[in-house]
């Protein structure tokens, strides 16, 4: 069940000892700090490491693009999604 929508604040709880080298990882065990419904054991997961605790407002979910994908039109900046009709333009 993905949860791209959610964001989850946890800590380090213990970094395993032995790397997977074909996939140059290493498996990370993160305890949330919160209760969290939807979560069960052994679910994987992409984090982030953050240098500090993350602000109130900065632990609402975003959508982030790459600068490139950025349309210059006349004097604004766009970008176009595809829908299943077509293009739509975001301003």
């Amino acid at each position: 069940m993905p949860l791209p929508e959610r964001r989850f604040r946890g800590e380090i709880h213990m970094i395993v000892p032995t790397a997977d080298r074909s996939k140059a990882t290493v498996m990370v065990k993160v305890r949330f700090i919160d209760k969290t419904a939807g979560i069960l054991p052994e679910m994987s997961a992409k984090v982030a490491f953050l240098a500090r605790l993350a602000k109130a407002d900065e632990q609402k979910p975003r959508t982030a693009l790459h600068q490139t994908a950025l349309v210059n039109q006349k004097d604004r900046r766009a970008v176009f999604s595809l829908k299943r009709r077509g293009w739509s333009r975001l301003p």
